[in-house]
């Protein structure tokens, strides 16, 4: 009876492991002379809390469970941008769409349009 109560525990286990959904996220900075930090994919989905020097870039495996709505998710991206000791937070004017088992794959450059929710202004990073 042991041996039928651990097979089902076993199959029941990998039954709710493979019903998880992921995705992944991959950021780069290639904003020049700036790091990035306390990335977010919208307001919940941490990306990185961590900072990016130019060039740098993280990782993400994102589970389902974690986005407001599961997938796809769609949302701006959020950071805070610093240099010399200066920091703003900015959030993307595009909106990003992560989609169950697909990898996005955001880079940051002097180009990207961003809005600054301080002063209400938009504008691409390298004129800011």
């Amino acid at each position: 009876m042991n041996a039928k109560l651990l097979i089902y525990l076993a199959a029941a286990t990998m039954l709710l492991a493979s019903c998880q959904k992921e995705a992944g996220v991959r950021v780069t900075n290639k904003i020049s002379n700036v790091s990035i930090s306390n990335i977010y994919l919208g307001k919940n989905l941490l990306i990185t809390s961590g900072s990016l020097l130019p060039g740098e870039r993280t990782d993400r495996i994102v589970k389902a469970m974690e986005g407001e709505d599961g997938f796809p998710f769609k949302s701006h991206l959020e950071f805070h941008m610093s240099n010399g000791g200066n920091t703003v937070f900015l959030k993307t004017l595009e909106i990003f769409e992560l989609r169950e088992g697909g990898l996005l794959n955001v880079e940051l450059t002097n180009e990207t349009e961003v809005y600054n929710p301080m002063t209400g202004t938009a504008m691409a990073i390298g004129r800011q």
